[in-house]
C-alpha cells in the first residue's frame, strides 16, 4: 500500500504529463534518487542519455541508487 501525499485520482491525472525530477546537471557518473509521483526512482546518465529508472534492482532487491554506473550501465551494490 502507497501513502500518497495527493489524492489517488490526482496520481492518475499526473501520471500522463511530464514532471521535472532533478536537473540535468546534478547527473553524473553517480546514480541520483528522484521522486516521481511519491515513488523512488533512480536517474543516471548512460552515454549521452539520462536514464530514469525504478529504485529497485530487480534481481536483488536493493536500491540502485546507492549502486555504480559506468557509464554504459548501473549496477546495484
Amino acid at each position: 500500500m502507497h501513502n500518497y501525499t495527493f489524492e489517488p485520482d490526482g496520481w492518475t491525472i499526473l501520471s500522463g504529463f511530464w514532471s521535472p525530477m532533478t536537473p540535468g546537471r546534478d547527473t553524473g557518473g553517480k546514480p541520483v534518487v528522484a521522486l516521481l509521483l511519491d515513488e523512488p526512482r533512480v536517474v543516471c546518465r548512460i552515454g549521452a542519455e539520462i536514464v530514469i529508472a525504478h529504485d529497485l534492482c530487480p534481481y536483488r532487491g536493493m536500491t540502485l541508487s546507492q549502486g555504480l554506473s559506468s557509464g554504459r550501465s548501473i549496477a546495484c551494490v
